[in-house]
Parts: structure tokens; sequence; C-alpha cells
């Protein structure tokens, strides 16, 4: 998170993860309300230029904190941001829990666009099924909210 502290005009910042791991971490990634803008204009906006390609974002019995008294949170967190891509992406969740709600959720968002899609090997259009690569979710108790 690129963000001082009791400064909300601190934030911003680009997360491009491509083919990366995000393992037992407290929180992977946060998005704040947040508009880009061209460089050229202040009144030109861009749109959102993170995103995460064909990356695992995993929890296992390694993580410090013990998920019975304090469920994770969630792996991304958006508010009020615009068309955040996430293609072909593992979630994992292979934690020893009391029940499936201790096992937390993959996406909180509010008032945010966000594309959750299988991510496309080949530059043919439409894509042929043997050329995507699917976005899986395993053992999360809900995978997007």
């Amino acid at each position: 998170m690129n963000w001082k502290p009791g400064d909300w005009a601190s934030r911003g910042g680009i997360i491009q993860a491509n083919i990366a791991t995000f393992r037992n971490n407290r929180i992977d990634a946060i998005f704040m309300a947040y508009q880009n803008f061209s460089p050229s204009s202040s009144t030109i906006k861009r749109p959102e230029q993170s995103y995460f390609l064909l990356s695992n974002f995993m929890l296992d019995d390694d993580y410090l904190d013990d998920p019975n008294q304090l469920p994770p949170r969630p792996r991304i967190t958006m508010w009020n941001i615009g068309r955040l891509r996430i293609q072909g992406c593992n979630f994992t969740n292979t934690q020893s829990v009391d029940t499936c709600e201790k096992r937390s959720r993959v996406i909180y968002s509010h008032d945010a666009n966000y594309l959750i899609t299988e991510y496309c090997q080949s530059l043919t259009y439409p894509c042929f099924e043997q050329n995507n690569v699917p976005k899986r979710f395993t053992g999360w108790h809900i995978p997007s909210e």
C-alpha cells in the first residue's frame, strides 16, 4: 500500500503483477479511492493501470495469525477505483480452520470496477479454449463481495 497514514493526499501507486506469488500475507493489496489523470492534462481521466496476471494468492497453515481467532483479511480490497484487471489468477486457501466462515474472502470491494477473468495465451480472438488459463478459487468462504 502506497499511503502515508493520515495523509489522504499521499495515496496512489501502480501494481502490475505478472506471474507473482502472494503467500501468507495479512493483506496482499489495497486500492483506495483514486482517479488517474493524463500527465498532459488534469482534465483527461486515465483508466486504472494496475493488474494481476497469472498470479497466485495463497494462504496455508504457515500463516502467522491463528485464523480461528482472527480470520484473515481479504486478499484484495478495493474502494472507488476503476477497472482493475485480475486475469488467470489462482486464489487458494488450505488453512486448517474450525468452520468455513473463518476461511475469509478473496476480494472485498466498495464502489469499485474490476474484472476477474481467464487469461488468453494467444493473440487470436476469440480465444480458443485450449489457450485459456482459468481463474480459480479454492478453499475460500466467499470469493468476492
